[in-house]
């Protein structure tokens, strides 16, 4: 727990700190580009739905090791930078560098590419190891940063077996409340927002409220099996994830 809380409060810094490259404009979304990729204040016809998408890292250190903070964060690459192209109304967003922190300075090499439209926005990442790194699950991961005042909207959670589940999202914490499915859709003020996995990764909600934050997340994980021990991923290891964002107005 105490991870997830550094993850989030690191996450909620780091969307307050970045330089913009570029603004993306439509009749449906928009969206600021940071310099080094991540996409922040999507927005669709004015209402704020999303604060911040970016990568994520984390792994454990061996049990002998010094302790230091074994995450990586794409807010903590300050040399990457985004390349951007318009045709029409469509904007694809293409960000290759490196994921790294004080002790590992370039342990993984990562390519972002999105594509935004009015109506839809497909992130594909991909990451290549430099190093070896450990782990009994997940080691990378997209966070997507919500705003608080979407608690108390409905949302339709559809799971990897297919069924579907209607829920509220709770106005205040409950520890029992859970979403974890391969779509997740949130009624908001002017249509339904989803987020959508392409294949096999899985969306997670975690709530910020348990450790006295305001808002909450939406993490997008590759496939991955837990393991009761911790296991080594070589370096030359490479992960691929792919996932959508899309809005229906109100008829």
């Amino acid at each position: 727990m105490k991870q997830w809380k550094q993850i989030f409060c690191t996450a909620a810094l780091i969307a307050g700190t970045s330089l913009f490259a570029e603004n993306y404009t439509s009749d449906g979304f928009s969206a600021q580009i940071s310099q080094n990729g991540m996409l922040q204040n999507l927005q669709y016809k004015g209402q704020l739905l999303c604060a911040q998408i970016q990568v994520n890292g984390a792994y454990h250190l061996p049990k002998d090791a010094k302790k230091y903070d074994a995450r990586f964060f794409q807010g903590w690459d300050y040399t990457g930078r985004a390349v951007c192209k318009r045709e029409g109304t469509t904007m694809t967003v293409t960000t290759e560098s490196k994921l790294g922190n004080t002790v590992l300075k370039d342990a993984v090499d990562y390519k972002v590419e999105m594509t935004l439209t009015p109506k839809k926005i497909t992130i594909k990442t991909s990451t290549k190891q430099n190093v070896p790194l450990l782990t009994n699950y997940t080691l990378f991961q997209t966070i997507i940063s919500m705003p608080p005042a979407l608690f108390g909207r409905g949302v339709k959670c559809v799971t990897k077996t297919g069924q579907e589940r209607f829920e509220v999202l709770p106005e205040s914490y409950n520890k029992a409340f859970q979403l974890v499915g391969k779509s997740i859709a949130i009624s908001t003020e002017k249509g339904t927002f989803t987020l959508a996995a392409a294949k096999e990764e899985s969306i997670d909600f975690m709530d910020s409220r348990m450790w006295g934050g305001k808002d909450f997340s939406f993490y997008i994980t590759p496939p991955a099996k837990w393991t009761e021990n911790d296991v080594e991923y070589p370096a030359g290891s490479t992960c691929q994830w792919e996932f959508t964002l899309s809005f229906e107005p109100e008829a």
